[in-house]
């Protein structure tokens, strides 16, 4: 293939790299089903990524045979717990879901370059450039768009149910949380106008995140923070200094720190065994989903399981007919086994692991901070999977682990951060 052609192709890639967060965002209010529009993106993904292939333009490295690997385990244990216990309701939904999301992933490994990168950081900055100043239209006016879920309840509640283009506030604040943690990459990779609107787009989302009650979104960017600071040792005396100084402000009744330590202790007192029962859902959940494994001999139900075994009659942890996981862990591990489960960690534990020694032995320069971006992705991965009450259905999610894959794949991790050059931004 001519290398012209060639060129074209890592174009549209770089094109559907930089459209997929937008329409994540705004999936709701497009077509579904197979014209969906992020589903579409995602397919043309793929199709470059087997051109790429066929054409030998790339070899198959670790991360795409790890991946492939991961597809096949998630797959071949799918397909044995839909033979064991037949296909429920939507099953077949989630499934192609779950398929959408590891193609992606898979697609975009072979596809990653480090122009890539700047194409991918540019489309989470014109995702936020949707979703925030619709939040901001939702706190000043105390009005939603018709999708949200709670449009018609929130003049009853105690706080504004913002969700911007989404259903849930719980979506937007998986959003802001994915795009504060890889803003600090895309100061490195956008143009300098840009990254001068970094801080002040920074306080705004982190604004937005806070309105959002989104306790667990709020838990992974503090535990982001606390790993940037941990690269050095300045940053551990940064810990405890912030950490004192926080304490003095919800002690003076400072009401943003006070209303930060509420929403700790509401996430804390919904895994807390000793609680009251009514406020220990998630610790509800995450027993009934072992329950499931234990149930299926650790195999798994099949696709969807969790939301008609989490309700059976016989289930021990079941919560007020609550169906849905809220945990992405805790989906893996009851509808695709131990196994799966087990893989899916321990690959962002190599992710943890060699982004981090990569980011140590060249601390400096843009891939450094990718490697390090790609680190806060996979680490705080149980936490943000925590937000939704479904992680493996939705499109954010795939765009949570396409990142972190186009970030390892653009740039070697051998020994030391790669030294590419990173293109300017388009």
């Amino acid at each position: 293939m001519t290398v012209g052609g060639r060129r074209h192709r890592e174009l549209l890639a770089d094109i559907g790299l930089f459209v997929l967060p937008s329409l994540a965002t705004v999936a709701l209010y497009l077509p579904s089903g197979v014209l969906m529009p992020f589903r579409l993106v995602t397919f043309g993904l793929v199709a470059l990524a087997v051109v790429r292939i066929a054409a030998c333009e790339r070899t198959v490295d670790r991360v795409i045979i790890a991946l492939g690997g991961l597809a096949a385990i998630v797959g071949v244990f799918g397909l044995v717990g839909w033979l064991r216990y037949g296909i429920g309701p939507g099953a077949v939904d989630d499934a192609v879901r779950v398929a959408l999301l590891l193609s992606l992933a898979i697609a975009v490994a072979i596809l990653a370059t480090p122009r890539s990168v700047v194409w991918l950081l540019a489309g989470w900055c014109a995702a936020a450039a949707l979703a925030i100043p619709v939040a901001l239209w939702e706190i000043a006016s105390g009005d939603h768009l018709p999708k949200n879920l709670y449009k018609l309840d929130a003049p009853s509640f105690d706080w504004n149910p913002i969700a911007s283009w989404f259903d849930n506030p719980n979506l937007l604040a998986y959003q802001c949380a994915l795009i504060l943690l890889v803003l600090p990459l895309a100061i490195s990779v956008l143009p300098r106008w840009a990254s001068w609107l970094a801080l002040p787009a920074a306080v705004i989302i982190a604004f937005v995140l806070l309105a959002t009650n989104g306790r667990l979104a709020l838990l992974g960017v503090f535990v982001a923070v606390l790993l940037w600071l941990a690269r050095s040792k300045w940053g551990w005396l940064g810990i405890g200094v912030g950490v004192a100084g926080f304490a003095a402000l919800v002690a003076a009744g400072f009401a943003p720190a006070r209303r930060l330590w509420l929403l700790t202790l509401q996430v804390i007192s919904t895994f807390d065994p000793n609680g009251d029962p009514r406020d220990a859902a998630r610790l509800s959940l995450a027993k009934s989903g072992w329950w499931i494994a234990q149930q299926t001999q650790f195999l798994g139900t099949g696709p969807g399981g969790f939301s008609t075994w989490s309700i059976r009659p016989d289930n021990p942890y079941k919560w007020n007919q609550l169906n849905n996981a809220h945990s992405g862990l805790v989906e893996i591990l009851s509808e695709y086994g131990i196994v799966a489960a087990a893989l899916t960690l321990a690959a962002l534990t190599l992710v943890v692991v060699y982004g981090w020694r990569s980011a140590r032995i060249e601390p400096r320069g843009t891939p450094a901070i990718a490697a390090f971006v790609a680190v806060t992705l996979a680490a705080t991965w149980v936490v943000l999977s925590a937000c939704h009450s479904t992680w493996l259905r939705q499109p954010l999610s795939a765009m949570h682990i396409a990142t972190i894959v186009v970030l390892i794949s653009a740039f070697s991790w051998r020994g030391r951060a790669a030294s590419k050059p990173v293109p300017a931004a388009p």
